[in-house]
């Protein structure tokens, strides 16, 4: 028996592998290298995201410190003025209190000057009454 080779299969193992090399060579490798650069695309992009969130992530870290910062700041400034303010109070307190001392004094002299001022008279209006009165009581008696 006799093998007879069928030439239409040469060709088209000839045919297949010019069609796979042309394919190869302007398909395939222009479709690599697009998927490549997209996946280099990808990359830099997820690179880029990842240091977008360092950066994020320590400008919080910075932005907790300072407000943490300036919380602690605003605390002692309102504990600092509290207590000047407190210190004010004393101080007005004691200025009112020493104020009143001298209004009341001025004021206990100027009543004894004016006790003083309408004794005088008045015992000597006492006097007279007294004498007026004497005299009414002891008229009638006799």
């Amino acid at each position: 028996m006799v093998v007879q080779i069928d030439l239409s299969v040469i060709y088209i193992l000839i045919c297949f592998l010019v069609v796979f090399w042309v394919a190869r060579r302007f398909l395939f490798q222009r479709l690599d290298r697009i998927i490549e650069q997209r996946n280099e695309q990808i990359e830099s992009a997820r690179q880029l995201a990842e240091n977008t969130d360092a950066k994020v992530a320590k400008a919080i870290a910075g932005y907790d410190g300072s407000v943490s910062e300036a919380r602690a700041k605003a605390f002692e400034l309102r504990q600092q003025l509290k207590g000047e303010a407190s210190e004010r109070e004393k101080q007005i307190v004691e200025e009112a209190r020493s104020a009143a001392s001298e209004r009341i004094k001025g004021a206990q002299g100027d009543l004894d000057r004016k006790v003083e001022e309408y004794r005088i008279p008045l015992a000597a209006e006492g006097a007279r009454l007294a004498e007026s009165i004497a005299e009414l009581v002891l008229r009638r008696r006799s």
